[in-house]
């Protein structure tokens, strides 16, 4: 099961501190590509259980014979989905913070400022690709409708991904606030991914 494996990982590998260690780099990078397929898996089965249950809210009562059972399998599968894709992101989240802290403090500043500089980034290409959806009336064509909500299923992974990027930012900031960097420099563009990404999230 993929849960339990990267569960497993997270729980019980240790980061290497050596990046350039073959070996470590080789799982590290596949424990990432678990994730992003973990994460795209994990919300088809979601959307897909939202298919399901808004079926049956459509249906007629006499069209459905005995569907409790399903409807609280389908409910109970969904929010498991949900729980596991927490409980990875959180163990994921420690697990990146265990392998920077044990980074040089001049290290583990540049290796901050560049994932700041990426998650800026990565926010405003996912803006980007929204807006046309916020500033566009929503009252065309079924098939327009469908095609944005495909459009943003499809990006929910990637959204995940951006969270947990920023969780991890804002948690290192702290690190490194405490061990003296210059994180003070960055505040402003801190603030600001923080601020985007709240808007974002709503």
């Amino acid at each position: 099961m993929q849960f339990q494996s990267l569960k497993e990982f997270y729980e019980t590998e240790i980061p290497q501190k050596e990046q350039d260690d073959a070996k470590a780099k080789h799982c590290s990078d596949s424990a990432e590509k678990q994730w992003q397929l973990f994460l795209k898996k994990s919300f088809i089965t979601q959307d897909l259980g939202l298919e399901f249950l808004n079926l049956i809210n459509m249906a007629k009562e006499n069209e459905i014979l005995d569907v409790k059972n399903e409807v609280y399998l389908m409910k109970n599968t969904m929010e498991n989905q949900k729980a596991e894709r927490e409980e990875l992101s959180l163990l994921r989240l420690a697990w990146q913070l265990k392998a920077t802290e044990s980074k040089p403090g001049k290290q583990q500043w540049a290796a901050f400022k560049e994932q700041l500089k990426k998650t800026s980034h990565n926010l405003k290409l996912l803006q980007e690709a929204l807006m046309p959806v916020s500033a566009l009336d929503l009252g065309g064509s079924l098939q327009f409708i469908l095609d944005l909500r495909q459009k943003w299923n499809d990006m929910k992974p990637q959204f995940q991904q951006l969270n947990d990027e920023v969780q991890y930012i804002m948690k290192e900031s702290e690190e490194l606030t405490g061990r003296g960097a210059p994180v003070k420099e960055k505040s402003q563009q801190l603030k600001d991914l923080i601020h985007f990404h709240q808007k974002k999230k709503k």
